[in-house]
């Protein structure tokens, strides 16, 4: 695929060429892609792109890998496959989200799976932001809040520590309302289903905030100790009155 072939401003449809082994027979199934003539400016450190391929690529429920090979310079850069994409988490906040279903005002569930929680640390890079959204195995849409209006309590926390992995398959039905934004990269949020899924966010976000208040106050607790040793200074002064 030409990629400035595919970004042309034109009706006609791109002809994709053929490979060196089309109509060919390989023992071993599989499909390998290559990437080539990259913008310098746009290339990422290889932490940097095992984090994007796995956000997009590394879920559990897959029925395929990824597998990544440094062709120029493999003896630095030895091939790794794709693994699942985690964040460490804060105690007692993940919610597992098959356990609710989303409500529709007509009476009727939209299941979904997943989990929902906060992070322990602040978002360090882009990938880790916010509750990832998926269908049919493609990310959809990432969200920090569920398109909530700013002011609602605990948002500076949420919108910093909020983490999470959807999966709703009726977002993307081969009937019916189109419900992911013309370039993949949103929902329509006010659709009923978008209004519905931000309705079933705000709730379970309420119930993460509420779950993570001690874990964030023991944190905070020990983050003050350990900054003013003041456990140790404490037993220095007053060692001789033990």
């Amino acid at each position: 695929m030409d990629y400035d072939k595919i970004l042309e401003h034109s009706d006609e449809p791109v002809e994709m060429e053929k490979g060196r082994l089309d109509r060919t027979y390989c023992k071993v199934p599989g499909t390998t892609i290559r990437l080539k003539n990259f913008l310098p400016k746009r290339v990422p450190d290889l932490t940097t792109f095992h984090r994007q391929l796995a956000v997009r690529f590394g879920l559990r429920q897959a029925a395929f890998r990824v597998k990544v090979e440094d062709t120029r310079n493999p003896a630095e850069n030895p091939p790794f496959e794709v693994s699942e994409f985690g964040v460490p988490l804060m105690e007692n906040t993940r919610v597992e989200l098959s356990e609710y279903p989303i409500e529709l005002e007509d009476g009727r569930n939209l299941p979904v799976t997943g989990w929902m929680g906060l992070a322990k640390e602040a978002y360090k890079n882009e990938e880790s932001a916010g509750v990832r959204i998926y269908t049919r195995g493609k990310i959809v849409a990432t969200t920090r809040d569920f398109e909530r209006p700013a002011g609602f309590t605990g948002e500076f926390t949420l919108r910093s520590y909020l983490v999470g992995e959807i999966h709703a398959e009726w977002l993307d039905e081969d009937e019916g309302e189109d419900l992911i934004t013309t370039d993949r990269q949103d929902i329509l949020w006010e659709s009923d289903y978008g209004r519905a899924l931000r309705r079933w966010g705000a709730e379970r976000i309420k119930e993460i905030g509420a779950a993570s208040r001690k874990p964030r106050r023991d944190r905070v607790e020990d983050l003050f100790m350990g900054v003013t040793r003041l456990e140790e200074k404490a037993n220095t002064r007053f060692a001789d009155q033990k």
